[in-house]
């Protein structure tokens, strides 16, 4: 009886111990920004976790939304679209202005992935829904915008 009531104790402690880890989790960033006078609404990536795990897994993305990529340093970057649902346009970014993009990447499920690198160093990748950057017209040199908000 004395067993199964440690048992019981100490499973409870466990499920409540992971309860906390997931409720505490960080909150992702999400900033307003804009580009060519389109609005966009741009989860950030910050972490190592965050630059692997990208838009991986996610059901889908809404129009004038995508995730910004802010790395430490300027250098060659590398993206796959491993385990991606949907397609994407990538924007190569430094200090906030595009030095080049990559369109209609297609999503790929399974490796071997491919990989787009970027073109020059850059310290800041856009991720947005394919047929972006044609529909907004987006050039070399145009310069993407944004401020902080809260959620």
């Amino acid at each position: 009886m004395l067993k199964k009531i440690i048992f019981v104790i100490l499973a409870s402690l466990i499920v409540l111990v992971l309860v906390l880890i997931y409720f505490n989790q960080p909150e992702r960033t999400v900033i307003k920004a804009t580009i060519k006078n389109q609005p966009l609404k741009l989860e950030l990536a910050l972490n190592n976790k965050q630059w692997f795990d990208g838009l991986s897994n996610r059901a889908s993305l809404c129009d004038n939304c995508g995730m910004l990529f802010i790395f430490p340093d300027l250098s060659a970057k590398t993206f796959v679209m491993r385990q991606m649902n949907f397609p994407l346009d990538i924007i190569w970014l430094n200090n906030k202005t595009v030095v080049a993009y990559t369109e209609n990447l297609p999503p790929e499920a399974s490796p071997p992935y491919t990989p787009y690198q970027s073109p020059e160093p850059v310290n800041a990748v856009l991720e947005v829904p394919a047929g972006f950057v044609k529909a907004n017209n987006i050039k070399i040199n145009d310069v993407l915008t944004y401020e902080q908000i809260n959620q």
